[in-house]
């Protein structure tokens, strides 16, 4: 599965495919876009089929609803929405356009990658743990600079090979189809979601 999601300020893409034997997905993902923020993000339910499923898409439902609020509180409310579920890891970016800068935050192994043009690129160490409605959650929030340009990259733990991932990815020459066919002669048979995004240029100061 392939979806697109266009702003003014970005294009985002993401891929995603289901474990092989199984009915559905134990990834999720969601993109909101408003004219002054984009929020995007990926769950991966702990373990696979309908249990890992349903407790990602609880997660997103919720983030859904509360993305006008700041990342740590959209993160405890997720935590609060999977009381009594299986459980799951997630990253969430929020780009603001008018402030110029992207906030990140993270429970567990649903990695981030932020690509400048200069060639700078940053990847922060996901935080241990995942959400189960337990009431001892420590979250933080990240800032880094917004750049025309730039790319970004959320995925979870179905990819094995990240160096072939950014390659790919950076790589004008590979279309979305070559894209996705490589990822398939890979190998991985795991549940997988791999979003991409790119920053066009901020929006101007009032």
């Amino acid at each position: 599965m392939v979806e697109t999601y266009n702003h003014d300020r970005a294009t985002i893409v993401v891929w995603q495919r289901t474990k092989k034997g199984n009915d559905c997905c134990g990834d999720a993902h969601v993109v909101v876009n408003q004219d002054e923020y984009t929020l995007c993000a990926v769950v991966d339910g702990l373990g696979s089929g309908q249990g890992a499923s349903e407790s990602a898409l609880a997660a997103v439902q919720t983030i859904k609803e509360h993305a006008a609020e700041n990342l740590p509180t959209i993160m405890e409310r997720c935590n609060e929405s999977l009381f009594s579920k299986r459980g799951a890891v997630l990253t969430i970016l929020k780009i603001d356009y008018l402030q110029q800068h992207i906030k990140y935050t993270n429970i567990g192994n649903v990695c981030f990658h932020l690509c400048a043009p200069s060639g700078k690129r940053v990847r922060p160490l996901p935080v241990q743990g995942y959400l189960s409605g337990k009431k001892d959650l420590t979250v933080e929030e990240k800032v880094f600079p917004y750049e025309e340009g730039s790319v970004f990259i959320l995925h979870s733990d179905g990819v094995k090979d990240e160096k072939f991932l950014l390659y790919s990815v950076l790589d004008s020459t590979v279309t979305p189809d070559l894209f996705i066919e490589m990822l398939e002669e890979k190998g991985s048979t795991d549940d997988l979601t791999i979003l991409v995004g790119k920053l066009s240029k901020p929006a101007r100061s009032e």
